[in-house]
């Protein structure tokens, strides 16, 4: 047998990052010096679902520093979904303060620009919304007959499942669920981002680039060659930084707006609804199998 790249094992390898990151030179998203930058960021929900009756932003807007609040009454137009329940994927774009619409907890409703990070978030708590609000649909148990096949559903059979339970000898029929799971690297979801006549460069912590800068040109409907994401080292992920997520877009908007460089971060507390999580989910298996241990039937259904 041929043993490929034999030398490898049992030997300590440096990692090619190893020294940079250890000594703190490892340059992150939001790290990077640019001129001119200004800081946004979101303001979120206090609603599960609704709409917002009214937004005011005047005593927000009068606050040192801050350059522009930017809601669903002042936003730029972006691409809309063609339809209700769009596939997600990781070109799948990510409109947001488009209308006043609520649709969860901690959505981004808003937007403060200032001078400084610390101005700004003290100007998100001067934003005063009343809202309209609905009843929200949360409790998976009560909400299953409104399930949907996703357009591109993992659908696959092989046989009969029935007759493969009838010629079993043993059965088993378990339903298994798993709670909404938070991702939470330690490397908050940061960027900075660059409009300059229709194009589009930033820094961001993104696991996947070339569908990133896919889905915010989409996003813009600008050419997708206009846009360029650097994301030289990434602080953990976990799968929360394939897709962009709506703060990307924000400081995207703010840049396009305002004529300068933006940076957005999200708060820890925000990533436990602006940036993804690991939804609940309910998986009924059911095997059928032969004294002798071989199976005749195996189903796996999840919701």
């Amino acid at each position: 047998m041929k043993i490929v790249n034999a030398s490898g094992v049992g030997e300590a390898i440096d990692r090619v990052e190893g020294r940079l990151k250890v000594m703190g030179m490892a340059k992150y998203a939001s790290e990077f010096s640019v001129e001119n930058l200004v800081y946004a960021q979101g303001v979120n929900s206090t609603i599960a679902k609704g709409r917002i009756k009214s937004i005011d932003t005047y005593e927000a807007k009068k606050q040192k520093g801050v350059l522009e609040v930017i809601t669903h009454l002042n936003a730029h137009k972006l691409k809309a979904y063609d339809k209700l329940r769009p596939s997600y994927t990781l070109t799948t774009i990510a409109p947001i303060l488009q209308s006043p619409e609520v649709n969860y907890y901690g959505q981004f409703i808003a937007c403060v620009v200032a001078e400084t990070f610390e101005q700004a978030q003290y100007a998100c708590r001067l934003v005063k919304v009343t809202y309209e609000e609905s009843k929200p649909d949360i409790h998976m148990d009560k909400n299953k007959g409104k399930a949907y096949k996703p357009d591109e559903a993992a659908d696959y059979s092989r046989g009969s499942m029935e007759a493969g339970m009838r010629d079993a000898d043993v059965k088993v029929e378990e339903t298994y669920t798993t709670p909404i799971e938070h991702q939470h690297p330690m490397e908050l979801h940061a960027a900075i981002i660059s409009w300059n006549n229709g194009n589009v460069k930033m820094y961001a912590n993104q696991q996947i680039l070339h569908e990133a800068t896919i889905a915010v040109a989409d996003t813009f409907m600008i050419p997708r060659d206009n846009v360029q994401i650097i994301a030289p080292y990434i602080g953990g992920g976990f799968g929360s930084k394939l897709r962009i997520n709506k703060h990307i877009i924000l400081g995207t908007m703010a840049s396009k707006m305002l004529g300068r460089p933006v940076k957005i971060t999200v708060t820890r507390q925000q990533m436990f609804t602006n940036t993804g999580m690991r939804q609940f989910d309910e998986q009924v298996m059911r095997l059928g199998a032969k004294k002798d241990g071989a199976l005749t039937a195996l189903a796996h259904n999840t919701t």
